[in-house]
């Protein structure tokens, strides 16, 4: 088993508690909801549009969700160069704290993978002493979980007031199951010392 640990990752939170709040933010060319990134000037910049990768449901409890239960998935382009560089660009979507948000939430593309469309945008956020770097192996990785993908609890749990409706806390088993894709899908380079 390789473990893989995540010193310091750069994050844009924009908290969407609400449906009409997430509208708000994806009304925007250039929010946390669709790939593009921070250092992109313009949608014509994006050379990049990544597939949507649905990870298997096949680790019982240990697997990968969304709060409704749904495949957990991310988009991912390689690099067209060989390069060893990535950019792993996180979804921002803020927490739900109670069940009423979380069930609100699992009915949104915050919450469930059942409206992701087939395709979203990866652009490179690296930068070397020339400036912007524009090929990289590249995940965006959406929100889906509720809790900035550190949740866990193995068996779903009950939604008071509905009709057996449940929620599935998998965030940190979203993350790792990512990351060890990435890891047997790519090429890197490290550097021990």
């Amino acid at each position: 088993m390789f473990a893989l640990s995540l010193l310091a990752l750069p994050l844009v939170v924009h908290s969407c508690d609400t449906t009409e709040a997430l509208n708000k933010d994806i009304a925007t060319p250039f929010n946390s909801h669709n790939g593009l990134g921070s250092i992109l000037k313009s949608v014509d910049d994006l050379q990049n549009s990544a597939p949507l990768t649905l990870l298997p449901q096949n680790a019982g409890d240990e697997s990968p969700a969304c709060l409704d239960g749904s495949p957990y998935g991310f988009y991912f382009v390689p690099s067209t160069t060989g390069s060893t560089q990535w950019t792993i660009s996180i979804e921002g979507g803020g927490w739900c704290y109670d069940e009423d948000l979380c069930y609100s939430r699992s009915k949104t593309p915050l919450g469930s993978s059942k409206n992701w469309g087939p395709n979203a945008g990866c652009g490179c956020m690296n930068t070397d002493e020339n400036g912007p770097v524009t090929d990289c192996n590249c995940i965006y990785m959406p929100y889906g979980d509720g809790a900035s993908f550190s949740g866990y609890r193995a068996k779903p749990w009950p939604v008071p007031g509905t009709n057996n409706e449940t929620l599935t806390f998998r965030g940190i088993k979203n993350l790792d199951a990512t990351v060890e894709w990435a890891l047997a899908h790519g090429k890197f380079s490290f550097c021990f010392l």
